[in-house]
Order: C-alpha cells, then sequence, then structure tokens
C-alpha cells in the first residue's frame, strides 16, 4: 500500500494507543484504573495532532484509504467495554422499546406503572429498564432521535429472536453499529469540506483520530452525532447549492436535537424563505407519530431548569450576583438561566445574520452554546468540534481534547458517588489551555504586529 511512512507509523501509534485503553477499559475496574483510563484519552490526541504539524509533505495515493481505515478500527475497539463514562444510552434504548410495545415514549417515566409491560416478554438477561438513569423524570428527546430509537429497537429485537443467548450487549451493539454509520457520514462530509475549501485532506484526522468522538460516540453511544452529522451534512447540501436537500435534512437536524433551528436566519438568507418553510415541514411531520401522545415537553423543562454541571461563566456569574444557582427554586436562578439563553440567541442572530461561511457561522455559535450553557458535558463539544475542524480553529481542537478531563469528576461521581459541579482544579485543566492559544494567536496575529511596526521614536535634532 503506497502509504507516506510518516502518516503510517502516526496510524501505527494511534491504533496501539487506542487498542491499549479499550482494553484497560474492559478488563479494569476501580477508581485509578477509569482514571488513568480517561486521561489516556487526552494523551491519545498526540498521534492526531502530530500528523497535521510540521512540514507539509506529498499526499501519496492511499494515505486518506489508511487514515479512514484506522479511524474505522479504533471506534470498533470500543464496542466491547462498557459505557461506564455515561449511561445515557439505556435510556434510548428504553424509549425504543417502550415505542415498540404500543405506548408513547413522552410524558411516561421510565419508573411508572404503566410501562411495566414493556420488556414483559424480553429475556431476563436483556432487560434494561433498572440501567436507565433519572428513571423518575420523561424523555428529553426530540422526534427524530425517537424515531431513530424506534429503528434500533427493531433491529434489536430481530437479534432477540434469532440469538437465545442475547443480552444488553447486543442491544447496545446495534445501536454503536447505527452511531459507526453516521461517523462514517460525518468523515464523508468533513472531507468534502476540506477538498472545497482546497485544504489538506489529511486534516480529516482532527476528527476521524480524535479521542473525544470516539468516547463519546462511540464507547458511550451518545445520541449527539446523529443530530451533528445531519447538520454537517445539510451545510454540504447547502454549499453545493442542493436547497431541497439542505433545507430537508436541516430540518431532521433540528427535530433531532434543537440546536440546529438556531441557524435558521442563515438558511433563510442561502437558501431562501421557501426552502426554510419546506425545512419547517419536514420537522413537524417527523412529530406527527407523536401528535396523540402526552405533551412532550415535561422531561425537556425539568432539565432546562435545574441541570447543572461544568459550566464556565453560570456558577461565576451567580457567585458574583449573590445568587445559589444550585437552588432551582429560586427565582433569581432562573431569570439568570434565561438571561444566558437571551444571550445565545443574540449571539446566534448576530452571527447568522451576518455569516457568509457556514462553518465559521457554526464555529462561532457552537462556541457561545459551550461558553453560556450551564450544563457542559463533554460530548457537548461534539457540536463545536467539526466546525473547528474545517475552520482550522486551535482553541478549539484543543478544547475538544482538554473537556475530556471532565471525566475525572464523572468517574469520581460513579466510583465515590460523590456528584455535583466539576471541581474548579478540573476547569482549570480544561478550559486553561484553550484559553492560552487563543491569547496567544490574538497576540501574533494582531497585538505583537502592531508592536512591532511601531515606529521608532524621533531622534533629537542635532545641536
Amino acid at each position: 500500500m503506497n502509504v507516506s511512512r510518516h502518516t503510517l507509523l502516526l496510524g501505527v501509534v494511534a491504533l496501539v494507543a487506542f487498542a491499549l485503553l479499550a482494553v484497560g477499559a474492559t478488563i479494569g475496574s476501580g477508581l485509578m484504573v477509569r482514571l488513568i483510563t480517561v486521561l489516556g484519552l487526552v494523551f491519545a490526541a498526540v498521534p492526531m495532532l502530530l500528523a497535521v504539524t510540521g512540514r507539509a509533505r506529498e499526499l501519496r495515493p492511499h494515505d486518506m484509504v489508511w487514515i479512514f481505515a484506522v479511524g474505522v478500527v479504533i471506534r470498533l475497539f470500543f464496542f466491547l467495554p462498557e459505557p461506564y463514562l455515561s449511561d445515557d444510552l439505556y435510556r434510548y434504548l428504553w424509549d425504543g422499546r417502550v415505542q415498540l410495545s404500543g405506548e408513547g415514549p413522552y410524558g411516561v417515566a421510565p419508573s411508572e406503572a404503566a410501562l411495566d409491560a414493556v420488556e414483559e416478554n424480553t429475556a431476563p438477561s436483556a432487560r434494561l429498564r433498572h440501567l436507565v438513569n433519572h428513571p423518575h423524570i420523561p424523555t428529553i428527546y426530540p422526534p427524530v432521535l425517537e424515531l431513530v430509537f424506534a429503528g434500533s429497537a427493531v433491529l434489536d429485537r430481530i437479534g432477540g429472536a434469532l440469538f437465545s443467548a442475547w443480552s444488553v450487549f447486543g442491544a447496545v451493539t446495534v445501536w454503536r453499529l447505527i452511531l459507526l454509520g453516521f461517523e462514517i457520514g460525518m468523515a464523508a462530509c468533513l472531507l468534502g469540506a476540506l477538498r472545497r475549501r482546497g485544504l489538506d485532506p489529511r486534516w480529516l484526522v482532527l476528527y476521524w483520530w480524535h479521542p473525544l468522538p470516539v468516547a463519546e460516540t462511540i464507547w458511550s453511544a451518545h445520541a449527539e452525532g446523529i443530530a451533528i452529522t445531519m447538520l454537517v451534512a445539510a451545510w454540504s447540501a447547502l454549499e453545493s447549492e442542493r436547497w431541497r436537500r439542505g433545507a430537508i435534512v436541516w430540518g431532521l437536524a433540528g427535530a433531532a436535537k434543537l440546536l440546529p433551528f438556531v441557524f435558521g436566519f442563515l438558511v433563510w438568507r442561502r437558501a431562501g424563505f421557501r426552502w426554510l418553510l419546506v425545512a419547517a415541514g419536514v420537522a413537524l411531520v417527523s412529530a406527527l407519530p407523536y401528535v396523540a401522545g402526552r405533551p412532550p415537553f415535561e422531561g425537556l423543562t425539568e432539565y432546562a431548569e435545574s441541570w447543572y454541571y461544568n459550566d464556565i461563566l453560570f456558577h461565576p456569574l451567580g457567585a458574583l450576583l449573590g445568587i445559589d444557582v444550585e437552588d432551582r427554586t429560586l427565582t433569581s436562578t432562573q431569570w439568570l438561566r434565561k438571561g444566558l439563553v437571551i444571550a445565545f440567541l443574540a449571539i446566534t442572530t448576530a452571527v447568522t445574520l451576518r455569516a457568509r461561511d457556514l462553518y465559521h457561522a457554526g464555529l462561532v455559535v457552537t462556541a457561545a452554546f459551550v461558553l453560556l450553557t450551564p450544563t457542559l458535558h463533554p460530548w457537548y463539544v461534539l457540536w463545536l468540534l467539526p466546525f473547528a475542524v474545517v475552520r482550522g480553529s486551535l482553541p478549539g481542537i484543543v478544547f475538544s481534547i482538554t473537556v475530556l478531563f471532565a471525566h475525572v469528576a464523572t468517574v469520581r461521581g460513579y466510583e465515590l458517588q460523590l456528584w455535583g459541579d466539576a471541581p474548579w482544579a478540573v476547569k482549570v485543566a480544561e478550559f486553561a489551555p484553550p484559553l492560552v492559544v487563543l491569547l496567544w494567536q490574538v497576540w501574533a496575529r494582531q497585538l505583537g504586529p502592531r508592536l512591532r511596526k511601531r515606529p521608532a521614536p524621533a531622534s533629537p535634532p542635532a545641536p
């Protein structure tokens, strides 16, 4: 295979690093082992960074084949470990099974007696109701994701019918295969975006070998990757002036996760009001299967009013204003949350009304989301990463790596039952490196050149 030695070697290093992490995550247990795994994920980014630094190298014919193959294999490694950094995926699988039982997913919490019959005919080894987190809260997920959950449940049921030893691991594997398909779609979209801009296609490694999507989309099996892939696919279509496809896929992305809807003005400016209406219609049609059920907002309202974790502004602003932000019953706490939402919407409106480049708008809007949200789980930074890759945002790339330090608090919570906000030492490890990189870039691009070009003081006239 005609692969450059540099790319081949770094791919081998990446494979070995992720293989060791997957083995450790599969067979290891205990606080120290899991902390080492989290730290190992951060350092697993080194081969990815080295692949795009240094002197320019000729692109060999099979470089991209090797880069793609390495990314697929390191994801397959993480089909084996138990997802102990998050248990959200069991809610996805449960919602799918609820729908197959004939019940609607909205308005009914997993712990309610009305859902006792959902797993009545499921083998004991394949039951997962007891694994669902926050069982007293109804689902928070929008309709397109619920449709995907239902599709996964269909495949899960087929697996259970074909194999007598089917278990929860089988259901999780089916879900991970679906996510892997979306990840491959993301890689294709990013590769297209890089090529349209005349950039080195090997920059794809900044996503495809990145530990964040490997850990969050495959290992922890979060559904964010589905909506993000749809959004990036919509951007690819709009950049190619395929208005119908872009509008439809953008509507599906917003109906999978609500965040893409904040780009409405940008889609309007790019594709026209007609296609904006088409996108809205697609989103409404996706909700039709759930119209007859209970209202879908109970779980989402609970999340919006009470969740907080790993924020960078919510707690500091509360301390500055004398507000106990962890007390959801305070009117001042709710007003602070609303203020952050208003600030986010103001930023997105200003950006989407002026931006010309879709990926630049995506970068600024998702960065604002990361900074203003009261809840910043590491997988939320998946929204930022594709835009940081295409735009070459070094602070964004660095933060997408350091945010994995937040899982130190996750492991501490699961192992020691010490729940709460991430400690400030963890937040410093997350936010300080990208901030330093950002300040360095501002100095190098603006302040430094200006100071160096400052005219020398005039010499005094000769006597």
